[in-house]
């Protein structure tokens, strides 16, 4: 399996702390290659991230180098919406880059999230239906999320709000729930595969 990326439409909310909420993939909107994230692509590599507690490193432009390693993301956090995939970038604020990159979102200046990821097998990117060029990606295990200068999303868009609008724009309580379901999701499956 080889190392691929992808970065889609997308929007921020700025949290403090270091914390950013992002929508890090859309779902059925083509790319600027033409390929289409299939929802249900990510179901697989979510409950495996929560089951082993295993978190998405957060990088700058998809680097590999330890230096440019900006935070991580929970998966814990992180929620399948009809949308996208959303999840919870936590920057390291002890670090210098960390609190760069952080910084770089809340002023506006890093626009884009991109996903780095993998096929787990060939057949889980078929030709798209209407003929057009690109895949229908319906598997990926994701491996990493980055935040880039720009990506390969047609229409991506950044929204940082500041605290006050953020506080004045408060998530519902179906939205703050979530992540505490997901959590409990993974331990009613746990139990349910000991009893079983």
């Amino acid at each position: 399996m080889r190392l691929e990326t992808k970065t889609v439409p997308v929007v921020v909310t700025v949290k403090p702390e270091g914390r950013v909420v992002a929508r890090v993939c859309a779902f059925g909107i083509p790319d600027k290659v033409g390929d289409i994230i299939a929802p249900g692509a990510f179901d697989t590599t979510l409950a495996q991230a929560r089951d082993l507690n295993k978190r998405w490193p957060i990088r700058h432009e998809h680097s590999r180098r330890i230096e440019d390693h900006l935070g991580s993301a929970n998966p814990h956090n992180s929620q399948l919406t009809p949308e996208g995939l959303q999840i919870v970038a936590e920057f390291d604020m002890n670090d210098e880059r960390g609190r760069k990159g952080y910084q770089l979102v809340q002023q506006n200046v890093l626009t884009e999230w991109s996903i780095g990821f993998m096929l787990p097998a060939p057949e889980c990117a078929r030709p798209r239906p209407d003929g057009q060029r690109g895949r229908v990606l319906t598997k990926i295990e994701l491996v990493e999320v980055s935040l880039t200068a720009k990506g390969i999303g047609d229409s991506a868009t950044l929204e940082v709000r500041s605290m006050s609008v953020a506080a004045a724009s408060a998530p519902s309580v179906e939205e703050q729930l979530a992540p505490w379901r997901a959590r409990l999701d993974v331990i009613q499956q746990r139990v349910a595969r000991r009893r079983g």
